[in-house]
């Protein structure tokens, strides 16, 4: 019986939370198509199916437990679980060309072969100004804090990314605090 009802909460936990994941998503590019392209991580056409950021080492595992004031380490492992089965659908992004993992391996091996190949590569996929990549947001148990990764690649030794904790005020999911910035 106690089987059945953990599994059930299982279950119920993981639908609550691509609920929660598809509204955050929704919210964030909504609001990113609002202001300056320039200050956006997801302004372009392009997104990756799957975001580039895909590794948690014990070290980060903490940051994130503290960061987000999480006390149950089974849900932090269910996160991390959910995270890494997360992918980028048309459903959820409807004006985006996705770039799978296929084609983004493509990409990578053109600059291998040609250092200027990618070029081709990007007007064959109708991403001239690069692409994005978005993370699964990361909650906490109460759904009232998130971390989430975004980054922009425009080449394949160019881009920049973004490691933010976001709050929900009245509905609407702001950003609290930059944990990490970057520009390669």
């Amino acid at each position: 019986m106690i089987f059945l009802f953990s599994c059930r909460n299982h279950l119920i936990d993981e639908k609550h939370d691509d609920k929660e994941t598809k509204k955050f998503i929704r919210q964030l590019i909504k609001k990113e198509k609002e202001i300056q392209q320039e200050k956006s991580f997801i302004n372009s056409i392009c997104i990756l199916e799957h975001p580039e950021w895909r590794s948690f080492d014990n070290e980060f595992k903490l940051k994130i437990q503290k960061e987000l004031g999480i006390e149950n380490k089974a849900f932090l492992e269910l996160q991390i679980d959910l995270f890494n089965k997360f992918k980028i659908t048309k459903e959820l992004t409807p004006q985006k060309n996705i770039i799978t993992d296929q084609e983004y391996i493509q990409f990578n091996e053109s600059f291998n072969k040609n250092e200027f190949a990618y070029l081709d590569w990007l007007d064959k996929m109708n991403c001239q100004q690069g692409f994005s990549s978005i993370s699964k947001p990361l909650f906490n148990e109460n759904y009232d804090l998130a971390i989430v990764r975004f980054e922009k690649i425009c080449e394949p030794l160019c881009g920049g990314g973004l490691l933010a904790l976001y709050e929900i005020t009245k509905g609407k999911w702001k950003q609290k605090k930059i944990l990490d910035s970057w520009i390669h």
